[in-house]
């Protein structure tokens, strides 16, 4: 692939200022800050085609006006001088822009260029959190690779992006400003002011008293008190694809009438109270923050982690189910917060002796399956009995940190297509060795096949599937 040339498309815009950096993006702060300079898993990274008869100035003009309209694009991230978190929306410069020409070039090309974005280090200060490439071939413009920084834009709201980018890639000739739904987006400046507001400090002291009334339930070691020698890169990171966790979870989710992030949620929280003795699971769940109507439509971090705990001894599956569905909705309703008031009320509780909860499990459940611009995986002949797939599931090793969020050892993704599900575990290999990883991750597959196949799934199935297999177990 040749060297990209460079265009500088200038750009103009309503509004600029300093603002407060919105809870959303000072909960994500404190990762970049903990994690700097490596920061490659904060990337996401993607691939938009051209479907339209544009130029390569089209296209130029098509991503002016997408950072035109979204501020989140064209915002810095400092520390104020009173060491309080700000954001910097700009409101004129530059946006350089990468073109490459790869000619006759192949996919490899593309995936080289993915590659490369996905290796890009973003900077917090002074740096805009979006880059863009131009990918032409033959002089015609052939897709856009853009890559964004986690800091401004989490997955719930790339869908929103990704359906302007494409509505705007497929027209022919000068690209207009599409409107979003009601013609309004809420700004993350905008949301900033207003959770400083009288609203937003109501909704703060509210989430702050379900996570002081949800701690003290929480038990106080979810993960063994053991200490192993790290690997090279202290937190490993491990994917399964499985087409069987997808059947399973079509004929659990439609026998007991709940969605896929329930049965995965409730499948983890067993497994994770075998695996530490506890008769009940605490740990933090991922929540969008996107259920009420203050910041819907919105491109930005809205994400935050927030307590939930499950008591599942002595329980049927049904009954673990109902009561993960009963503990998600007030943990996803009061999962925006304002996480330095919230930091600083544990801090006291622990201090008091009034909680020991272990937080330091996560689980991240669905974010890519609202995504349009996700990777669909193609259907083929795959039969819809889970213990006939398990023979198709793969387990592999990807790019490891050095370091993860503050306080974090255990981190569990799901992202569902529709032939396969994703289930991604991140651990500090301090506490928990690869293989006990892989043991986890193949444990949960048979767990929830063996719910799907004969309606059996409770904390002492889930040790004993835990048991089968061979592990470094502490």
């Amino acid at each position: 692939m040749e060297r990209a040339n460079i265009r500088a498309v200038p750009f103009s815009a309503k509004r600029s200022g300093i603002y407060p950096q919105t809870w959303g993006q000072q909960w994500m702060w404190e990762e970049v800050v903990a994690c700097g300079p490596d920061l490659h898993h904060l990337n996401i990274t993607e691939l938009v085609p051209v479907t339209g008869a544009l130029t390569t100035e089209d296209v130029c003009q098509v991503l002016r006006t997408l950072v035109e309209r979204y501020e989140v694009l064209r915002t810095t991230f400092r520390l104020g001088g009173a060491g309080e978190p700000q954001q910097v929306v700009v409101g004129h410069g530059q946006l350089f822009l990468e073109i490459y020409d790869i000619g006759r070039g192949n996919e490899e090309c593309l995936d080289g260029l993915i590659a490369r974005m996905d290796d890009f280090r973003f900077a917090a200060e002074d740096v805009f959190p979006i880059k863009f490439c131009i990918v032409v071939r033959n002089g015609r413009p052939e897709a856009v690779v853009f890559g964004l920084f986690h800091l401004a834009a989490d997955g719930w709201s790339l869908p929103l992006l990704f359906a302007e980018l494409k509505e705007m890639l497929g027209s022919p000739g000068a690209p207009r400003p599409s409107a979003a739904p009601g013609g309004l987006v809420t700004q993350p400046a905008d949301l900033a002011l207003r959770e400083g507001q009288s609203e937003g400090r109501e909704h703060a002291r509210r989430s702050l008293r379900y996570w002081m009334a949800k701690l003290p339930e929480c038990p106080p070691a979810m993960l063994p008190d053991q200490r192993r020698v790290p690997e090279s890169h202290r937190f490993q990171n491990l994917i399964m694809k499985s087409p069987a966790m997808t059947a399973a979870n079509e004929v659990i989710a439609a026998r007991h009438k709940v969605s896929p992030q329930t049965v995965t949620l409730s499948l983890a929280a067993l497994l994770l109270a075998a695996w530490s003795g506890n008769p009940r699971s605490g740990f933090t769940l991922y929540s969008a923050n996107r259920t009420r109507g203050l910041s819907h439509p919105s491109l930005g971090t809205l994400v935050q982690d927030v307590p939930i705990c499950l008591d599942v001894d002595r329980t049927t599956f049904s009954q673990v189910l109902r009561g993960a569905w009963a503990a998600a909705l007030p943990a996803y309703r009061w999962g925006r917060y304002d996480p330095a008031a919230v930091k600083t009320a544990v801090r006291e509780m622990r201090t008091l002796g009034r909680c020991e909860a272990d937080l330091s499990c996560t689980l991240n459940l669905g974010m890519m399956q609202s995504n349009p611009s996700s990777p669909q995986r193609p259907r083929g002949p795959l039969s819809k009995d889970p213990a006939d797939l398990l023979g198709l599931t793969t387990v592999s090793t990807m790019r490891g940190l050095d370091r993860d969020r503050p306080g974090r050892r255990f981190y569990l993704t799901a992202d569902y297509f529709p032939d396969e599900t994703w289930i991604k575990l991140r651990a500090d290999t301090a506490v928990i060795s690869p293989d006990d990883m892989k043991s986890f991750l193949h444990a949960l597959e048979s767990l929830a096949v063996q719910a799907a196949v004969d309606g059996t799934a409770n904390r002492e199935v889930a040790g004993k599937i835990l048991d089968a297999y061979p592990t470094n177990r502490w």
